[in-house]
Formats: C-alpha cells, structure tokens, sequence
C-alpha cells in the first residue's frame, strides 16, 4: 500500500497539470487572439484540423481570417496597405492560396473595380478585378481575360462567387502609377524623363508582342510607370487578342457606319494586329511629351479631356520635326537644364502613326532607332 500511493499521486498529478495547461492554453488564446501572429494562426494545419478541409470550398476560413481582422481593426494584415481589410478569399490555383483584398482601389472601369490584394502566406501584392457578372457573355470576357493574363504569366488565380454574382480576378501587381495619373499632377516633366517613360512603354508592349499576343488597348490608363525602377506595364489586358505564329493580324467584324475614334488606327474597324497597337503607341507617346511638357494648367487640361485638341497642339508644336531627317542637335541652346526631344524621335514617332501599317516600323526597330537618338542626347551636346 505504502509503495501504492505514491504512483496514484503522480497519476492524479499529472491528470491535473494536463487540464490546467489545456485550460490556461484556451484561456491564453481566447485573450490574446488580436496580437496572435497572422502566419501562426492561420496559415498552419491546426486551423485546418479545425475547419474540416472538406468544408474550406464554402470559405470558412477566408471568413474567419476577414472576421479576426474585422474585429480587431488596429492589427495590421500585411504590409503594403494602410487601408481596411475587405475580405479574405481562397483560391486555389497550383494549390491553395488565401488572398486578402484590401478596400483601396485601384482603379474603375465600367464592368467592376480593381482593387488592392495580396497573398497572405507568399506576401506577392496582387491586384483583384471585381467583377459582377449577369450573362452568359459576362463569363466568355472573363474566361478571355484569364487566357490572356495567362499567356503573358500575369494570373494569379480567380473566385468565383456564384451566391452574389461576382468574379474576384487575381493578377500581378503592377507597382507603379498610371500615366493618366501623371497627366493629372502639378509636376513638369523634362523631355529626358518623359523619353525614360515613352521608351519603358515600348519594352513593356514587346512583352505582349513576344508572347504572340496584341494589347488592342493601348492608352495612358493602362500604363503603369515605375519611376523608381523606370519600368513600365501594361495593365487590362481584357481586350488583348493571341495570334498564330507568323500571324501579324486578325479580321475584326465592326459596324460599317461606325468609324475609329480619333487617332485610332484607320484599319482598326476591319483588322487588328501589332501594327495597330503601333499605331497607339505613337500617337500616345506624342501626347505624353505635349501633356507633360505642358506648363498651362488650362491647356494640359484641354489636351487631357480632348484628344482631337491634343492631335491639333501636336501637330502644330511637333508637325514640322515629323519630316527631319539628318539633325543631330537635340538640345536647346537657351536652356542648359531642359532637354528637348530630337527631332529624329519625333520623326520615329510620326511614322509610328502612319496611314499605311506596312509603312509602319515594327516595334523592335522603332526601339533600336528610339534608344539610338536617346543616348545622343543623354551623351550631352558635341562641344
């Protein structure tokens, strides 16, 4: 008996130091679950051993994540956002991935939002189109969309809320600004810094290209400019087309009575190709240097609004260096600080915008000749 006793008091002391760390674990957790670390509690198999994983397709977890974050507004998500915490969503893509989507938006087309995201457990920023659908037209764009962003590695996964109606797109990130966005500032560019623009513009197009793909929507709200890294990408990618190898255009079947916009290619109605998107690419490298040159605040805002008065403004402040052949001055004798553009990138640009698409030069030979003319002037003037 006396050797007995001993062993049931180990027993019944074990039984009790067991509970009460169980206890205190529960009680711990329950009060210190805002400073509870995000990757720790929601990114291990204790959580999924929690929410059976058969029920995750109903988005338990994402809602719980949304829900810890709703609650505990102080406790920051990650780190490339200030703003509040929208949602969280499982996607899964390769493997299962929890996307958070921020309220910051950035941008707004007419068919949804874009919005800020980023994946919780790799920490890639994201950006998220969020899009309601309501036909089955709606969901033939998407499936395009998501071909095309998966043809130039942009795709990062998609959602499908079919309760609401909504799609959630998940794309790259394009770190940066857009150009409409610049065009909107109080900053004068120099010509040198809108040359660095305009030339990252022609890379990030060759991108697409080299994927036998066309962007088809080439305009300043697409353009994203990283002025850190002077880089530039071009963002929507909803009406970009692939095309065949060797194939330089495809037949587009428009109304006959409808006519291109201003400075739209003039066989945009009946074709589209690499030649198109050449054509946009000249016309809205010429606006960056008219509007962000441009010191007036009424007239940047006349060009801004207006793309037939932008068109007339190039053509008068540029139209007479669109036929220069053989300058080589490329800077201003009166201003030691602010470069003027070369006439012959101006030229480059023109032909860019011709009439004819086999007149226009390919976008590999429009870049050699751009940087050429680029570094003349970056060398400095002949002394």
């Amino acid at each position: 008996m006396r050797n007995k006793k001993p062993a049931v008091f180990i027993f019944a002391s074990i039984l009790l130091v067991t509970a009460a760390a169980i206890i205190s674990t529960r009680i711990w957790s329950r009060k210190n679950e805002s400073l509870v670390n995000l990757n720790k509690t929601f990114s291990t198999d204790a959580v999924d051993r929690e929410i059976s994983l058969g029920s995750i397709a109903l988005q338990e977890k994402a809602q719980k994540i949304t829900k810890f974050f709703t609650e505990n507004p102080n406790e920051k998500v990650l780190d490339i956002s200030d703003g509040p915490l929208d949602k969280v969503i499982k996607v899964e893509y390769g493997k299962t991935h929890y996307y958070a989507i921020y309220k910051h938006r950035l941008g707004k087309g007419t068919d949804g939002t874009v919005q800020l995201a980023q994946d919780i457990d790799s920490k890639e920023p994201l950006a998220v189109k969020v899009q309601p659908y309501s036909k089955a037209e709606d969901v033939q764009d998407l499936q395009h969309e998501i071909r095309q962003l998966s043809a130039v590695n942009d795709f990062r996964g998609s959602f499908d809320d079919q309760n609401h109606k909504i799609n959630y797109l998940f794309c790259k990130f394009a770190k940066g600004v857009s150009v409409e966005k610049l065009y909107l500032s109080n900053s004068i560019y120099k010509a040198n810094e809108i040359l660095e623009i305009i030339l990252s513009s022609f890379y990030a197009l060759k991108n697409i290209h080299d994927h036998n793909a066309i962007h088809n929507d080439v305009h300043e709200g697409n353009l994203v400019y990283d002025p850190i890294n002077k880089k530039s990408r071009w963002v929507d990618l909803a009406f970009s087309v692939s095309l065949e190898p060797k194939v330089k255009s495809m037949k587009v079947n428009l109304p006959g009575n409808k006519k291109p916009l201003c400075c739209k290619a003039p066989e945009s109605n009946t074709e589209r190709g690499y030649a198109t998107d050449i054509y946009q690419l000249g016309f809205m490298s010429l606006r960056m240097l008219l509007i962000l040159s441009e010191q007036d605040k009424d007239l940047k805002r006349k060009y801004i609004d207006s793309r037939e008065e932008s068109l007339k403004a190039i053509l008068e402040k540029y139209g007479h260096a669109s036929i220069v052949s053989n300058s080589n001055s490329g800077f201003d004798k009166d201003s030691e600080s602010l470069l003027v553009v070369p006439p012959k990138i101006i030229a480059l640009l023109f032909r860019m915008m011709d009439p004819d698409k086999e007149k226009r030069p390919t976008l590999m030979n429009s870049i050699s000749e751009f940087e050429e003319n680029f570094k003349r002037i970056q060398r400095g003037p002949k002394t």
